[in-house]
């Protein structure tokens, strides 16, 4: 693996400050500007998934520094224009730091089921760190495990003292676990989240997106993000992880270097003015610590992912997309 400095500890509130307030404007104007590709990967997205899905399929999308929301909903919506149906949810649950762009990403149009309140109920944002909220998902799905473990364990017990031979004559009481065994156990079952429950909002997603995000984290929060994100998959699922990487053997320092002659060029120019660049400089210089591609198929791969493809690689070599796959 190649060398890479190591990030400031974690996805703190400082390096959420470039997508707040007035700072967010220069931002969308990037991604409007198509310094990332956005469009492009857009569509490339929509047809890889459209591949990989039935278009039928009504899909978990959980955005993992979802920011306004709008790159998701760009993606689904594709075929909208193309005169083909967009890809369809069952739920989208947003995560970021930003709660300016979670306002944003609450008025933004998804493919969500509609009627009797439930497009609000199947859009849930989260204010909170990626992998805070990866730790916490995963918690939750022990606790149930060991709720499910103990659900069966008082269910045996149940059936012991079921099976004690009765004393003859001796009426067993009303309501007793032996007169309504089958009943119990399908109670006892029903009490649990269900996998195959629409409504249940801890089920694994079909889809994980992680745009121009995780670049932030160290190395180690990196490893640690790509490891929780595929216990987070349903069977089948993809992690979507479009980030700034570095060239292959490139240290941090080129990197910036190509970054400034970028940021400052004639090509983000035409869109920055002098001082936004020097706002997207300043954000650059302290929290982008990106990785190459043979990292992520290294990481990938120790994360226990199936196989790490490569979707998109600008033409600048800045920003790629990998799909990591879980079988």
């Amino acid at each position: 693996m190649s060398p890479s400095p190591q990030a400031p500890c974690g996805q703190g509130a400082a390096s959420v400050e470039f997508f707040t307030g007035k700072k967010m404007t220069v931002y969308q104007k990037i991604v409007q500007g198509e310094f990332h590709d956005h469009a492009l990967i857009a569509k490339l997205l929509y047809g890889l998934l459209c591949q990989h899905f039935k278009p039928t399929r009504k899909l978990r999308l959980l955005d993992l520094g979802c920011g306004d929301a709008s790159f998701a909903a760009s993606i689904l919506t594709q075929g909208t224009s193309a005169g083909d149906t967009p890809l369809s949810l069952s739920s989208y649950t947003g995560v970021d730091l930003s709660a300016t762009s979670l306002q944003l990403a609450a008025q933004q149009p998804l493919p969500l089921p509609a009627g009797n309140g439930s497009s609000s109920s199947s859009r849930r944002l989260v204010e909170q760190d990626m992998l805070g909220f990866l730790r916490a998902w995963q918690d939750g799905q022990q606790a149930q495990q060991e709720e499910g473990q103990q659900q069966v364990q008082l269910g045996g017990h149940q059936q012991h003292n079921n099976d004690k031979p009765q004393v003859p004559g001796e009426a067993l009481p009303a309501g007793s676990p032996g007169t309504t065994a089958s009943a119990s156990a399908t109670h006892s079952k029903d009490s649990l989240k269900s996998p195959s429950d629409p409504d249940t909002s801890d089920r694994p997603y079909d889809i994980i997106l992680c745009a121009l995000s995780v670049h932030h984290l160290p190395q180690h929060a990196k490893r640690e993000l790509l490891r929780r994100a595929r216990c987070a998959l349903a069977p089948g699922g993809c992690l979507l992880l479009m980030d700034v990487f570095r060239k292959e053997g490139e240290s941090r320092e080129a990197y910036m270097e190509r970054a400034r002659d970028y940021f400052f060029g004639e090509e983000a120019r035409s869109v920055l003015s002098p001082a936004e660049s020097q706002e997207v400089w300043a954000h650059v210089t302290v929290f982008d610590y990106p990785e190459a591609e043979s990292d992520y198929h290294q990481m990938s791969a120790e994360a226990g992912f199936a196989r790490c493809q490569l979707v998109h690689s600008c033409r600048r070599e800045w920003t790629k997309v990998v799909a990591l796959w879980r079988d």
